[in-house]
């Protein structure tokens, strides 16, 4: 008579390295703003393939897509829906003046002047002392709005840093255009824009991150009623 098999134990996951593990700690953007570099796209496509008013209308064309694509999947986005319209605005403005004068240069003319306007819209919305970052960051990362309120303090200093980032990004677009032809601009511009994009993204997820972990350490405190008690981690990772 055989002997009863015990069943296999299950194999354990191997634990992930630290620096993956902070990594998932981080705040994700939502996909969705990807769509955002199909105009680009189209339009170095049309430009090699074909000519400057094909790829501009091509990129005018895309943006409006993208513009009712995003608005339709993500119907909840009210700042950036907002920040979207005025972003689209210039670029159908420019766009038509683009197409009538035949000017590649017009066309991308709009992103200087989409960064001065956004700006300017950050810079003030900091003088009244409601920064845009915080609901632009808490539509566009949705599990950060249960997990730090809208008024933190941290949302003064990453909206001072992405306005001076918006106006610096339009100076030197503003010079790129002036110094380059039309193509090598649009070239250019996506690595630039992924670039500087990517590295202040990167720092905001990680400072609204510690700020989260702060923010639940300081909830704990005041729901456990002992000032001096230090509550570590590993118990607000369970949470």
């Amino acid at each position: 008579m055989q002997r009863d098999q015990k069943p296999p134990e299950p194999e354990l996951e191997p634990e992930l390295p630290e620096w993956l593990q902070k990594i998932e700690r981080f705040p994700q953007v939502d996909p969705v703003v990807l769509l955002g570099f199909a105009p680009v796209a189209l339009y170095l496509f049309f430009d090699r393939v074909w000519d400057v008013r094909p790829a501009i209308a091509a990129a005018v064309i895309a943006a409006v897509v993208v513009f009712f694509v995003q608005r339709r999947l993500r119907p909840q986005h009210k700042v950036v829906f907002r920040l979207a319209v005025l972003g689209l605005a210039v670029i159908i403005a420019f766009g038509i003046a683009g197409l009538i004068w035949d000017d590649g240069k017009i066309f991308w003319a709009s992103d200087p002047i989409e960064d001065f306007i956004v700006g300017t819209i950050f810079a003030i919305s900091l003088f009244m002392r409601r920064p845009i970052i915080s609901p632009v960051i808490r539509e566009l990362m949705p599990e950060v709005a249960d997990k730090l309120p809208g008024d933190h303090k941290i949302w003064m200093k990453v909206t001072a840093v992405w306005t001076v980032k918006i106006l610096l990004a339009g100076v030197l677009r503003l010079w790129l255009l002036d110094s380059v032809d039309a193509n090598t601009y649009a070239i250019l511009r996506w690595p630039l824009g992924w670039a500087m994009n990517a590295a202040l993204f990167a720092w905001s997820a990680y400072v609204v991150g510690g700020a989260i972990r702060e923010y639940a350490v300081s909830q704990l405190r005041a729901e456990s009623g002992e000032a001096g008690e230090v509550v570590a981690e590993s118990e607000i990772s369970e949470r």
